[in-house]
């Protein structure tokens, strides 16, 4: 495995928009570089992402992964009957103080 070094911690630290200051660079390379160790240490238990997922059920053996389908929640009450206002299925909330010039 690559060695990671000061330039990919401050580039990865950019991309995620964390401010890290100078000083403190070389002592996050080092813990990173630590963890990833640690992470190649545990590669030939194999990975977590290729594990079969586990049912509550020992009889039912291993779960199929289903497709993601998007379905109504199924609320037990029409939102209407306790919002104070509800339009176009929305809450209508008050405008906070701090956006009053907006």
């Amino acid at each position: 495995m690559k060695r990671v070094n000061i330039r990919d911690v401050g580039r990865v630290a950019d991309l995620a928009s964390i401010e890290v200051p100078p000083e403190e660079l070389e002592v996050l390379t080092t813990e990173i570089a630590s963890i990833l160790e640690f992470l190649e240490q545990l590669a030939p238990v194999g990975s977590p992402l290729r594990a079969k997922v586990r049912t509550e059920s020992a009889s039912e053996g291993y779960s199929v992964l289903r497709e993601d389908r998007v379905v109504a929640a199924g609320m037990r009450r029409d939102p209407r009957e306790f919002a104070p206002e509800y339009e176009c299925g929305m809450y209508v909330v008050p405008r906070p103080e701090s956006m009053s010039d907006r």
